[in-house]
Parts: structure tokens; C-alpha cells; sequence
């Protein structure tokens, strides 16, 4: 396992910022959420008045089944308390989700994913970890 040092996260950061990896890199370096926690988390789960986030689940992706939702790793839920600054880039991130998904004719709900494609559709796990070695 590879561990960044502070400046190698703000540089991660900074070449993240206006990328659709921003949120996924947010998540996983100053909260500590694994791809799979970041691919399962759904609006549902994010309280931003309350600066906390629910990690109830996890997605797992193999080749046989797909991309299945499971209890997390320890078999526990978690709740992780994100940084101010993380509670604002996912209010922003969740109006600009909003917005584009409004034009394809869907509205937001509490039931879609926080990192999701364009459309609205789960992204896999393994995505988050090709977009992040890119």
C-alpha cells in the first residue's frame, strides 16, 4: 500500500480540483473512506448541516457477479466527520450533480449515489481506482 505524504496529497489535490476524481480523492485522503465506501455512498448518508457521513455500505466489484452492495468492511457501519472544507466542495459538488442530471430530465434524490457518472449511474470501484492512477 502506497501512503501519500502531505505535500504529495496537495498536489493529488490540487491536480484533481475541476476533475471529476476531486470528490473521490476528497473522500478517500482526508477521510479516510475506501474505494468501496466511495462507490457506495448515496446522499442518504451524507448529513452537511451535521458535517457527518454514514458509511453503512460498500460496493464490491468481481468478475462473476458484477458490482454488489455489502456491509462494509469490519461488518460495522461507520460515521467519519469530514472537514469543513470537504462539507463545502460536496455541497458544490451535489448542486453541479443536481444541475447536470436536471438536464437529462432527473432530479436529485437522497437515493443517488455521491460519485456517480453523468447520468446518474454508480460508478464501479475499479473506475475510481484507474481515474485515480491516471
Amino acid at each position: 500500500m502506497r501512503v501519500y505524504d502531505f505535500a504529495q496529497t496537495a498536489e493529488l489535490l490540487d491536480a484533481a480540483r475541476g476533475e471529476r476524481a476531486l470528490i473521490p480523492v476528497l473522500l478517500a485522503s482526508t477521510c479516510g473512506l475506501r474505494r468501496g465506501e466511495v462507490a457506495a455512498l448515496r446522499w442518504r448518508n451524507v448529513d452537511l448541516v451535521a458535517a457527518s457521513l454514514s458509511l453503512t455500505h460498500s460496493a464490491e466489484q468481481t468478475k462473476k457477479y458484477g458490482v454488489r452492495y455489502k456491509t462494509p468492511k469490519n461488518g460495522k457501519p461507520r460515521t467519519v466527520a469530514p472537514p469543513a472544507s470537504v462539507v463545502e466542495e460536496l455541497r458544490l459538488h451535489r448542486l453541479a450533480q443536481a444541475q447536470g442530471l436536471l438536464k437529462l430530465g432527473k432530479r436529485l434524490s437522497d437515493d443517488d449515489f455521491v460519485v456517480a457518472n453523468a447520468d446518474g449511474s454508480p460508478v464501479k470501484p475499479y473506475s475510481i481506482r484507474q481515474n485515480w492512477a491516471s
